[in-house]
C-alpha cells in the first residue's frame, strides 16, 4: 500500500501547493496542477494511506486542497485517509553559540545539549562531518535537525548537493541567507530571483526552505526581510523577535501577517543599553517573552529556538540550561 504524508501547511499557495504533491504522487506530473486533476489522480488510486498533518490550521488554498482530498476519499474506497493534528511545539537550539565546540568534536556538543533537554538543533554547516556520519550522531542523541543556514549564492551553485545533503541526514528545513553587503548592494529584483529559485527548488525537493531575519534587515520603513517574504511566497519566515527588538521593531506585529509561513522562532533575547546591547539567556534580558507568547504560538510553530549568539565570559552551557527551562516553564503555563 502507498502511505503518503500531507503537511497543510505547506498548500497555502497553489504553486506550492502542487510542488508538495507532486514531490509526493509520483507520476502524477500528466494530471496537471490544478484541483480537478488531483481529485482525478487521487479518484484512480488502486489503494493509499494519506495522513493529512495540521488540518486543523488549514486556511485559504489549504481548505480547498483538503476539500479535494476528503471528497477524493469518500470516493475511492481504496483511498484512506486520516487526519492528524500538529505535534505539539518543541524546544531546539541553534549551534552558533557553541560553534567552535562542535568543530572540535560536534558528537560531544550535541550530546551536552541533548543532556540539557533540547529535542533539536539547528545546524550552521556540518562542521566537517559526512552526512552519513552527522545522521549517526543525531539518531544515537534522538536529536533532529530542524533546520541548517545556507547562503543563497553556495544553494544556487550546487542545489542537488545541498539538497542530498540535507536529506541525508533527515534535515528538511534550509534557511537561505545574504550577508548584510549584498543586501545593501544589490538590486532588490535580482535579489529575490535567487531566493525565488531557491525556494522552488527546495519545495520540489520536499525541503521547506526558510528566511531568517537579524537587525539590518528588519530597519526602516520596509524591512528588506518582510519585502522579501512578500515578494517570494514560497519562503516560511524564521523570525528572529531578539535582532527584531534590537531593530525597534514590534515582534508581534511584525510576525503577525505571516502567521501561516512561520514554523520556526527564534526566541532570542537582548539586554538594550544606549547606543547598543548584549545578549542573554532567553527570559534574562529585555524581550518581553510573555507578552509575546500568544502571538508566537498562534502560527502553530513545530519549533520555538533558543539562539543566544555570545555568553561572553559565562559558560555556554549553563546559558543554554537557563534558556531551555525558562522556555517549557513558559509553555507549561500557557492554558
Amino acid at each position: 500500500m502507498m502511505r503518503l504524508e500531507i503537511d497543510c501547511a505547506r498548500l497555502i499557495h497553489q504553486g506550492e501547493a502542487f510542488d508538495h504533491l507532486e514531490a509526493l504522487f509520483r507520476g502524477m506530473e500528466g494530471h496537471g496542477r490544478n484541483l480537478d486533476a488531483l481529485y482525478d489522480a487521487l479518484t484512480a488510486l488502486p489503494e493509499a494511506e494519506l495522513t493529512i498533518i495540521r488540518a486543523q490550521q488549514a486556511e485559504g488554498y489549504a481548505m480547498k486542497v483538503l476539500r479535494v482530498l476528503r471528497d477524493a476519499a469518500r470516493e475511492n474506497p481504496g483511498l484512506k485517509m486520516i487526519e492528524k493534528a500538529a505535534d505539539p511545539v518543541r524546544i531546539g537550539v541553534g549551534l552558533y553559540i557553541v560553534r567552535e565546540d562542535a568543530a572540535n568534536d560536534l558528537g560531544a556538543t550535541l550530546g551536552r545539549l541533548k543532556a540539557i533537554g533540547y529535542d533539536g538543533a539547528e545546524l550552521l554547516g556540518f562542521f566537517g562531518a559526512a552526512p552519513a556520519a552527522l545522521k549517526s550522531m543525531l539518531e544515537a542523541f534522538k536529536l533532529e535537525a530542524l533546520g541548517d543556514h545556507v547562503p543563497l549564492d553556495a544553494f544556487l551553485k550546487d542545489p542537488n548537493r545541498v539538497l542530498e545533503d540535507h536529506l541525508a541526514i533527515g534535515c528538511r528545513r534550509i534557511t537561505l541567507y545574504c550577508p548584510r553587503e549584498r543586501v545593501e548592494a544589490e538590486p532588490f529584483g535580482a535579489l529575490a530571483g535567487g531566493f525565488s529559485e531557491a525556494a522552488a527548488r527546495c519545495l520540489r525537493a520536499g525541503v521547506t526552505p526558510m528566511y531568517h531575519n537579524h537587525d539590518f534587515d528588519m530597519r526602516g520603513e520596509e524591512p528588506f526581510a518582510l519585502r522579501m517574504l512578500d515578494a517570494v511566497k514560497n519562503l516560511r519566515f524564521e523570525p528572529d523577535v531578539g535582532w527584531m527588538a534590537v531593530a525597534g521593531k514590534d515582534p508581534a506585529r511584525c510576525i503577525a501577517p505571516y502567521k501561516d509561513r512561520t514554523p520556526v522562532i527564534h526566541l532570542k533575547d537582548v539586554h538594550l543599553m544606549d547606543g547598543g546591547f548584549v545578549f542573554r539567556p532567553t527570559g534574562y534580558g529585555d524581550v518581553n517573552t510573555p507578552k509575546l507568547l500568544p502571538a508566537l504560538l498562534a502560527c502553530n510553530p513545530e519549533w520555538l529556538m533558543v539562539d543566544h549568539d555570545l555568553a561572553y565570559a559565562r559558560d555556554s552551557y549553563n546559558g543554554l540550561a537557563l534558556s531551555f527551562q525558562y522556555v517549557k516553564t513558559l509553555l507549561s503555563l500557557e492554558p
